[in-house]
């Protein structure tokens, strides 16, 4: 799927900065990977665990269509899907016609210069909208890493974690230089009193905690 990692490169203090962590050039065993390009659906890569995961080897999938593994109808789904918010449609619930049993998948989609991307783990739930901490959690990043302002990775980002955790307020505070703070971003409970906007003295905070 990605260019080959050197093996031989070996990591210390002196070069820990240039590790390839970025470009692992491997997947999680237990999900499998596609690219696509749009706005046909032809496969243009695979992970090599296809024949394993989805009944079909990898060679087979490459340069077909899509629904050659999902068929036609759910194809139709994704189409109509890609018309549309990719973050708030995923997981889409899925299942290949490619395997024997009825095995269900999550797919996740997303876009990169490379193609359209889908990424499918096995189904967990019965609720295809039942998603894993670790899918918010990527969507939340996805979206803090489209912001352009920084008012607007604070707000995206008290967001995110109210969402993710169900707190009834999530305030993001910034210090100046004397250590006196400002809530600069909010996303609370309707019912609370709003702090955005409130200057707060440092001793507000001690400064044991803000260490």
């Amino acid at each position: 799927m990605t260019e080959a990692v050197d093996a031989g490169f070996q990591v210390d203090l002196s070069n820990c900065d240039r590790e390839p962590i970025h470009i692992p050039g491997a997947i999680q065993p237990h999900g499998v990977l596609l690219v696509l390009r749009e706005p046909g659906l032809q496969i243009l890569q695979v992970s090599e665990n296809t024949g394993m995961l989805l009944g079909v080897e990898p060679g087979t999938l490459l340069g077909a269509s899509l629904d050659a593994l999902l068929g036609e109808a759910q194809t139709e789904r994704v189409q109509k899907v890609l018309g549309g918010d990719l973050q708030a449609a995923s997981p889409l619930r899925m299942t290949t016609i490619t395997n024997v049993d009825d095995r269900q998948w999550d797919g996740i989609l997303h876009r990169t210069p490379a193609g359209l991307v889908v990424e499918l783990e096995p189904a967990t739930t019965d609720d295809p909208r039942s998603v894993s901490v670790f899918t918010h959690v990527r969507q939340s990043l996805s979206r803090l890493q489209g912001a352009r302002t920084l008012k607007e990775l604070c707000g995206a980002m008290a967001e995110e974690i109210r969402r993710v955790t169900g707190l009834d307020r999530v305030a993001v505070y910034r210090f100046d230089a004397e250590w006196n703070g400002e809530v600069i971003a909010e996303e609370r409970n309707p019912e609370m009193y709003p702090f955005l906007g409130l200057h707060f003295p440092a001793t507000d905070i001690p400064q044991q905690a803000r260490e």
